[in-house]
C-alpha cells in the first residue's frame, strides 16, 4: 500500500512538470498571453548584461515570455532598433507589444535561421510600449539589442 502511494505521488508530481511545460509552450502563438504586462517562463541557465546601451542576453532552454523592454512614448514616433537574434535550439521570437496590447513581431527565428546583424524600425504609439522574448521548444538563445530611448528590464526574475 505504501508503495502504490509512493508511485502515485511521484506519478502526480512528473504529471504536474509536464502540464507546466505545457502551459510554457502553449504562449508561444497566444497573442492574448503575450501581450499581458505578467511575464511567465522557465528556463535552466540565463545571464544578462547592460553596457553603453547595448542589453546582451542568454538564455538556454527557454520557455514561456519575459519583458526585455519599456518606453513609455508622449506621442506616435518611429525608433530604429539594431540586434543580433540567434537561435541555436527550439524558436524565439521579438515582440512589441503596442499600448492597446497590439503584438507585432519584430524578428522570428528558429535553429536552422541565419544569425545577422539587423535593424529594425518600429512604430511606437503614445503611451507603453513593451518588447518581449517569446520562445517555446526548449530555446537556446543569445541576444544583443541596441534601443536609443526606453529602458531595458531585468530580466529572468
Amino acid at each position: 500500500m505504501k508503495k502504490i502511494f509512493v508511485i502515485t505521488v511521484i506519478c502526480l508530481l512528473f504529471g504536474l512538470t509536464g502540464c507546466r511545460q505545457n502551459e510554457m509552450t502553449s504562449i508561444y502563438n497566444n497573442e492574448k498571453k503575450i501581450a499581458e504586462v505578467s511575464n511567465s517562463f522557465g528556463y535552466n541557465d540565463f545571464q544578462q548584461e547592460i553596457d553603453n546601451n547595448i542589453l546582451s542576453i542568454s538564455y538556454e532552454r527557454l520557455n514561456g515570455m519575459d519583458t526585455v523592454w519599456l518606453y513609455e512614448a508622449n506621442e506616435d514616433m518611429d525608433l530604429d532598433i539594431t540586434y543580433q537574434f540567434i537561435v541555436s535550439k527550439g524558436k524565439a521570437k521579438l515582440v512589441h507589444i503596442l499600448p492597446d496590447n497590439t503584438n507585432q513581431i519584430i524578428v522570428e527565428k528558429n535553429k536552422d535561421t541565419a544569425a545577422t546583424e539587423e535593424t529594425s524600425t518600429i512604430f511606437l504609439k503614445k503611451g507603453t510600449n513593451r518588447i518581449k522574448i517569446v520562445a517555446a521548444d526548449n530555446a537556446d538563445l543569445k541576444m544583443e539589442i541596441s534601443i536609443p530611448a526606453g529602458a531595458y528590464e531585468k530580466m529572468g526574475m
